[in-house]
């Protein structure tokens, strides 16, 4: 295209030269002269957006080739109970943040029970790294929905206390509404999630909350064939429980 152009440029510049040569107009002579150098320019253009097609390839292959793979987002049918359930795991957009802060603010009201905390002079309890989700690489945010309700969400990060020292990850926060629990849908959850990161995951449970480390425990179990290691670890805040696996442990053991 950017030959044709450049070829069309030429004849221009050197027909319109002629023409206003034989007839004496001035005026047709910089018209074509101009005209041929408009066209050359919009060819220097499209050649230049033609070389920068091998590099937008080769950062699309570098994505692709990250050890940290996109949630499978597509509806999952999960029967409980009698009851037929499709729930989605889906990574929240920036401009799902107020819908994710909202819902922070009903897992912070829960988890106020065993960290006793309070609202802020404002009403709200506030989640500090909240923006961090968007600007650091290694964070990411998913909301749950239940037959397409908002349902819970869950934040994943690298910070794992110092218990391991290789890269891996951190369920940072998990939650899930209380009219969704005890349905296998947080189970479903978790196992999606984990399956984004092959490699080591640290799961903390806070030393008060029994029935998140009955869940938790019940849940890598079965995720893993029962290939973890729990540990006692000591946060800024709390004390409690950690959980030590790595994703797709229940596949090796199975070959």
């Amino acid at each position: 295209m950017k030959e044709i152009i450049f070829v069309i440029s030429v004849l221009s510049i050197t027909m319109g030269s002629l023409i206003g040569y034989d007839e004496g107009s001035i005026l047709t002579i910089t018209i074509s002269i101009v005209g041929g150098f408009i066209l050359m320019a919009l060819a220097f253009i499209i050649g230049r957006l033609e070389d920068l097609k091998p590099i937008a390839a080769t950062a699309h292959t570098l994505v692709d080739s990250a050890e940290t793979v996109e949630v499978d987002q597509a509806p999952e049918k999960l029967e409980s109970n009698g009851a037929n359930y499709a729930v989605e795991v889906v990574q929240a957009a920036e401009d799902q943040k107020s819908i994710l802060r909202q819902l922070i603010e009903l897992y912070e009201y829960d988890f106020s029970e065993f960290n006793d905390a309070d609202v802020n002079a404002s009403g709200y309890y506030g989640y500090t790294y909240l923006d961090h989700y968007w600007t650091e690489e290694k964070r990411r945010a998913y909301l749950v929905k239940v037959d397409a309700q908002y349902a819970g969400f869950v934040l994943v990060n690298d910070y794992t206390h110092n218990m391991v020292d290789e890269d891996a990850r951190s369920i940072a926060e998990f939650f899930i509404m209380r009219k969704y629990r005890r349905r296998g849908i947080g189970k479903l959850v978790a196992s999606k999630v984990f399956d984004t990161f092959k490699g080591t995951w640290v799961v903390l449970q806070h030393g008060n909350n029994a029935v998140s480390h009955h869940f938790w425990t019940h849940t890598i179990n079965e995720y893993t064939g029962g290939s973890y290691n729990e540990h006692d670890v000591t946060t800024e805040h709390w004390k409690g429980t950690g959980i030590v696996f790595r994703s797709g442990a229940s596949e090796s053991a199975a070959e």
